[in-house]
């Protein structure tokens, strides 16, 4: 799965929320994860599609894993070194 820079930088730095959307008429599951604001679901960042997981404790364990990888990057790495 592919995300974009700025999906990344969204993810590392403000509160989200994996949430599991379905089940669809295959039985499986999409899941989304929201941008949280103000203690509320504000704006989804990235969603997989539906039928791409087989429950919906798979579909948060999958996004929250992908979470935490996204916050062990250093997406601002660049950014810090063209202000340089």
């Amino acid at each position: 799965m592919g995300i974009t820079r700025l999906s990344g930088m969204m993810i590392q730095s403000n509160e989200v929320e994996c949430s599991p959307e379905g089940p669809y008429e295959n039985g499986k599951y999409g899941a989304c994860i929201y941008l949280i604001k103000n203690k509320k679901r504000h704006t989804p960042i990235l969603s997989v599609d539906y039928g791409y997981y087989d429950s919906k404790e798979d579909a948060i364990n999958g996004l929250e894993e992908l979470v935490k990888e996204i916050r062990e990057m250093n997406l601002f790495e660049k950014e810090e070194q063209n202000e340089g």
